[in-house]
């Protein structure tokens, strides 16, 4: 009895533990979001690459033409305000031609194709909030990390200060199986960081920085370990708006050279922009820049950058197209991967540098008028070649009503030698433009 009252004594001077850590809230009405895009669009354009050799066994022709159809939904449940989860999924990329909403088979060629993106909870309790599960992981530059991963972090929200830590996994397939008996984290790809954001003028400039550390052994015998530390500002006021951020890739590939020798990895990585707005019209400045590595493929030094994939151009063949990204963007296929498809490393190096008008013609039109060009950095490692092209493209929105437009595009690409090196199976000298054009309507709520 007296044991008892020692320990309940605690508990009586403090009150419960419900009332000292404010765990019993008050009963709230859960809220559900939902949002999310649907588009379909027609692709057409004359030639899949530069070359305008037809092989004798492409009798059905070397135009690209597709109808494809997207949809991605993403759900938040708030069952109080302190807790958030969240579900995205995409349905597609799905070719009409080819998925059929009717194949039950999962294995088939033809099933209709599904991604589960994002699960995750965010724990929010007074300044701080803990964040799990599968999510988009993101530097500011988003050059070396924009990535769907699991992980897990914790952030600290002090107004002008903000900071973030994080630990999580690339997915892999080496040495996993179905069972967890199957698994361990003996050839895994860990991923974590710190980030760090300081409003330096509220609601106008802001100072990033951080790091990241990789370690990576999906590649048996072959660990890499490598530290991404980054800085840059974001500025933006009502009419104008400034970007620049740095990465540096430092670390060390084992085992990874000529006689199994290790490669040293130092690399950069950097991007600028500038927009301005006059009225109805909008000018916008993007640049990036991905280093390269020497013209000894091998050897002790590494200086290829490990790419995301994903950057600030507006550009929809030399980099990602933002209208529906079809994986076949040049900046992509200049770059073997790492890693599955985690990374793109290009020996080459590439900068891609562009120009954006876009203007609102009435309440119902806008114009996009884009041009880009991209070059190489070591032409050494691009067949002698550093030009990789000039990029064109026009893109008009058309609202039919309120949050859905009609959407045409039209594209012209004059390629360098330095992407046909690339890009050709025939002859790497040949530069045929590329046009065509995209059709189609975009949903979004």
């Amino acid at each position: 009895m007296r044991a008892s009252i020692v320990f309940l004594l605690p508990l009586l001077l403090v009150g419960s533990p419900a009332s000292a850590f404010d765990f019993l809230e008050e009963e709230e009405q859960a809220t559900v979001e939902l949002h999310g895009e649907l588009s379909n669009l027609l692709l057409w354009r004359n030639d899949a690459d530069f070359d305008r050799t037809v092989p004798y066994y492409n009798e059905e022709g070397q135009s690209v033409g597709a109808v494809t159809s997207f949809f991605k939904p993403d759900i938040t449940l708030r069952p109080t305000q302190s807790i958030e989860l969240f579900y995205e999924g995409e349905l597609g990329l799905n070719f009409l031609s080819r998925n059929n909403p009717d194949q039950w088979y999962p294995g088939a060629d033809d099933f209709m194709v599904y991604k589960h993106r994002e699960i995750w909870s965010r724990i929010q309790v007074d300044f701080v909030d803990v964040k799990a599960g599968y999510q988009r992981v993101r530097d500011p530059s988003d050059l070396f990390l924009s990535h769907w991963m699991g992980a897990i972090s914790v952030g600290v929200d002090l107004m002008r200060i903000r900071a973030r830590a994080l630990v999580g996994q690339l997915p892999d397939s080496t040495y996993e199986g179905v069972d967890i008996r199957e698994n361990n984290f003996i050839h895994d790809n860990l991923t974590s960081g710190i980030s760090m954001s300081y409003d330096l003028l509220i609601d106008e400039l802001t100072l990033d920085a951080g790091a990241w550390f990789v370690y990576d052994t999906r590649v048996v015998r072959k660990p890499l370990f490598m530290a991404v530390p980054y800085a840059g500002f974001n500025f933006r006021t009502e009419d104008f708006r400034a970007r620049l951020y740095g990465l540096m890739q430092v670390g060390s590939w084992d085992n990874s050279g000529v006689k199994g020798i290790n490669q040293d990895i130092l690399a950069w990585a950097a991007t600028a922009g500038i927009g301005m707005t006059f009225g109805p019209v909008d000018l916008g400045f993007n640049t990036f820049a991905l280093s390269a590595d020497d013209g000894y493929d091998g050897n002790g030094h590494m200086g290829a950058f490990l790419y995301s994939g994903k950057n600030s151009s507006p550009t929809l063949l030399l980099t990602e197209d933002e209208l529906r990204d079809r994986y076949d963007n040049l900046d992509e296929q200049m770059g073997g991967t790492w890693g599955g498809f985690s990374f793109f490393r290009n020996r080459a190096g590439l900068s891609v540098t562009d120009l954006t008008v876009t203007g609102t013609i009435t309440d119902w039109l806008s114009a996009q008028l884009i041009g880009g060009v991209g070059i190489v950095l070591e032409p050494e490692n691009a067949a002698g070649n550093r030009y990789a092209g000039f990029e064109t493209d026009l893109v008009l929105r058309l609202r039919l009503v309120r949050q859905a437009w009609l959407v045409a595009a039209g594209q012209l690409v004059l390629p360098g030698r330095a992407a046909s090196a690339f890009t050709h199976t025939n002859n790497m000298e040949e530069t045929g433009q590329i046009h065509g054009f995209q059709f189609g309507t975009l949903v979004s709520f």
